[in-house]
């Protein structure tokens, strides 16, 4: 009998252990691991609390496809420890979380999952969802952000094409500094990016470019002062809420 993960207790568990839950003596058939364990202990696809989760189980159709990462019209793919691991290239001692097209897997529709913040994005707009804990763009947390300075066609991401930006770190406009391509300031109640050299003198919008504040996930079309967003390789902890009606 399968443990259900709404009721087990803090505590990692091996098959056979007897695990605490609200009805006693129930064995796991398989290892999983309960109560606030933290991200630091955390790995994508992990259910990492003992709150209420939804999970059925599936096959994998067009993979690869990673644990954390969500599958179209199925879930994230959770339960990592659950999969064997063949390894890489047919290596076993490479072992890998990444599931092949066949593979059987367990997704989830509803609950908190751990979740690799690059992997969040592919959310939108499938499935109802919140973080919990990191992964917040519009303050930089789990994502480095970007400010588009040039108009040069790209096919991915060119340093030269985009500055790096921190909006707690913007200073005001001066009419006694002169001013670089992408560099970012503030004037009033907007920010601005240059996007050729500006000598010293009082500002003039026609000089500049104003800056969308809002990130987005990051395109090779953005305009001039758009603020994108690289996730980096951390985690974050999200709250699964079902499919998106849209």
């Amino acid at each position: 009998m399968s443990v259900q993960h709404s009721v087990i207790k803090r505590g990692s568990f091996n098959p056979n252990d007897v695990v605490p839950t609200e009805t006693a003596g129930v064995k796991s058939d398989k290892s999983v691991t309960g109560g606030q364990g933290g991200l630091a202990t955390g790995v994508p696809g992990n259910l990492l609390d003992d709150t209420p989760h939804r999970v059925a189980t599936g096959i994998v159709e067009a993979g690869p496809v990673a644990a954390g990462e969500y599958v179209e019209g199925k879930g994230v793919v959770v339960n990592p420890r659950e999969y064997a691991m063949a390894g890489i290239g047919g290596d076993p001692l490479k072992p890998t979380l990444v599931l092949s097209s066949g593979d059987a897997a367990s997704f989830c529709t509803f609950g908190h999952v751990v979740m690799a913040n690059k992997d969040v994005t592919a959310l939108d707009g499938k499935m109802n969802y919140a973080v919990l804990e990191g992964f917040d763009p519009a303050n930089g947390v789990g994502a480095k952000l970007y400010v588009r300075v040039t108009e040069e066609v790209e096919t991915a991401f060119t340093a030269a094409n985009w500055k790096a930006y921190d909006p707690s770190t913007v200073e005001t406009f001066s009419e006694e500094k002169s001013y670089e391509p992408g560099d970012v300031f503030k004037n009033e109640d907007a920010l601005y990016v240059c996007t050729e050299e500006v000598e010293a003198a009082p500002f003039d919008a026609e000089s500049f470019v104003e800056i969308d504040t809002t990130p987005v996930p990051y395109a090779s079309d953005a305009e001039v002062g758009t603020v994108c967003f690289i996730a980096d390789d951390g985690i974050c902890l999200v709250e699964l809420s079902g499919f998106s009606a849209s």
